[in-house]
């Protein structure tokens, strides 16, 4: 009795797992493929002014290279508000940051260590309703901002997110993050799931 018993229960912990780690994320990507359906990229044409937000504790030069990204973007930069909100465990070189971008970005500091004090930070000090998150390690193509902003006048949606493309030069990675993309396409179609 004891063996069937714990052959029933080493079943049900296998079927679990083949569920939750086979199955489900088959079904997504089966659902991702099936569904994708082609997207217009939204109405290029920027004409909102957004606040963009770094939330950051990197060294300088990565502050830097990801300004600078942005800044090169199609999107007029009269319609940017630019906010470096710092972790304020590194707080401290706020004046220096700030001297960087001579203008064309603002230094705030988050109350407490930590990213959520610092993205809190960042939006208090937001002057638009449309708010873009941005972080230091990835970087956008030219028009990611208009194609961004020209999806965001679908009144139905109240947030979205960019996909990051997969080029690590890893091809395991690559091909694993691949997969993931596919089966969060698939929850969207389904759930309409943000992942960020």
């Amino acid at each position: 009795m004891l063996i069937i018993f714990l052959l029933a229960i080493g079943t049900a912990a296998l079927g679990l797992l083949v569920v939750g780690w086979i199955a489900y994320p088959q079904a997504m990507v089966h659902r991702g493929i099936r569904r994708r359906v082609a997207r217009s990229g939204g109405d290029a044409s920027p004409c909102a002014r957004i606040s963009v937000i770094l939330a950051t504790r990197e060294d300088d030069t990565a502050i830097a290279r990801r300004i600078e990204n942005l800044l090169a973007s199609d999107y007029p930069l009269e319609l940017l508000d630019v906010i470096i909100s710092l972790d304020d465990s590194v707080s401290s070189r706020s004046a220096d940051i700030c001297a960087m971008f001579d203008g064309r970005a603002r230094v705030v500091s988050g109350s407490a260590p930590g990213k959520a004090a610092a993205l809190n930070a960042g939006v208090e000090a937001s002057t638009t309703d449309l708010l873009l998150f941005i972080d230091s390690a990835q970087y956008f193509e030219r028009d990611t901002i208009a194609r961004l902003v020209g999806e965001m006048h679908e009144p139905s949606w109240g947030a979205l997110t960019a996909t990051l493309a997969a080029t690590s030069g890893d091809a395991f990675m690559d091909r694993y993050w691949q997969r993931e993309l596919t089966i969060r396409q698939g929850q969207e179609s389904q759930h309409g799931a943000l992942s960020v």
